[in-house]
């Protein structure tokens, strides 16, 4: 999402500069165009771009064929390179909703309550690091993220590495069941995610929230046994998801376009729900457009220092 937002700003960087309207909307179609090819999700990228970046950047109904025909083009490069797949695999899962309304309603709440405190402290991190921390990020940056990376490192030997990389790999072994020893990977790699993100140089945040959310969904299945593993950990992915970015609808069409799992669509929009509304009522701002007013408001100080620092001859 991010280096298609970048990318489609830099080749377009002659309209943008001189139409901030115009700019807003190859911004959403870059970054729609980016999940759409990256993840074979044509659909959540659109409403990703709706429904989240649209928060930060007031979206404009004329964007929409913009980001449409940015979607359909990344999306049949991506299948001609690639061709067709699933993201996470095919899961041929339904639930019982005799005894799947107690997943839905324990994955909901664990997931708004731990995205919400997640989101809470990235926005805190992202400028609020205790000083030591932050006097360290400011003016040793490079240092700093070699700190980052050597906790990031420690951890990933410690737990023999299953929470290297994005998680995209021990998220699909816990959705199709292929390893049963990752009971600690949703605590490990939420640490791995935190630390990544304090580095100041996140890799993304997308797959690694589906991550964490599909390690809480493992940890929830063990309390649920009569029902369906797959299913609950596709209930915590989107919960969490949600529960974190505020963006119920971009949570469960994502995850079911990853999973091939429209049979759970019920399940996942009420989990999705349940998770931002109980995150809203923790803290109402959401995380990508609180993080992007940060930004901006960093980037207007550093100017306004600039436009006063005196001047050398």
């Amino acid at each position: 999402m991010q280096v298609g937002a970048a990318l489609s700003y830099s080749f377009n960087r002659g309209v943008a500069g001189r139409n901030e309207r115009a700019a807003r909307g190859i911004i959403l179609a870059g970054a729609a165009a980016g999940v759409a090819a990256a993840f074979n999700a044509p659909l959540a990228g659109i409403v990703f771009a709706i429904e989240e970046m649209s928060h930060a950047f007031n979206y404009e109904r004329r964007s929409s064929s913009t980001i449409l025909l940015c979607v359909i083009v990344a999306g049949l490069t991506s299948l001609s390179i690639q061709g067709s797949y699933n993201y996470f695999g095919i899961t041929s899962v339904i639930l019982d909703w005799r005894q799947g309304w107690s997943a839905i309603l324990v994955c909901g709440i664990v997931g708004g309550l731990s995205g919400s405190v997640s989101s809470k402290l990235m926005r805190t991190i992202s400028h609020h690091l205790p000083k030591p921390l932050q006097r360290i990020r400011g003016n040793f940056p490079v240092l700093f993220a070699m700190m980052c990376g050597l906790a990031l490192a420690l951890i990933g030997i410690g737990s023999h590495g299953i929470t290297l990389g994005t998680g995209y790999y021990r998220a699909r072994d816990i959705i199709l069941q292929t390893r049963s020893d990752l009971g600690a990977f949703g605590i490990l790699k939420w640490c791995s995610m935190m630390i990544s993100f304090a580095s100041g140089a996140p890799g993304g945040m997308l797959v690694p929230s589906l991550a964490v959310g599909a390690g809480i969904g493992l940890n929830v299945a063990t309390l649920l046994p009569a029902v369906s593993q797959t299913a609950v950990v596709l209930l915590g992915m989107v919960a969490f998801f949600s529960g974190m970015t505020l963006a119920p609808m971009t949570g469960f069409v994502i995850v079911m376009e990853m999973s091939d799992s429209s049979s759970m669509i019920i399940p996942l929009m009420a989990a999705a729900l349940i998770a931002s509304n109980l995150s809203r009522l923790i803290s109402r701002r959401a995380l990508y457009p609180t993080l992007a007013h940060q930004f901006h408001r960093k980037m207007q100080h550093a100017t306004a220092e600039a436009q006063t620092a005196p001047h050398k001859d």
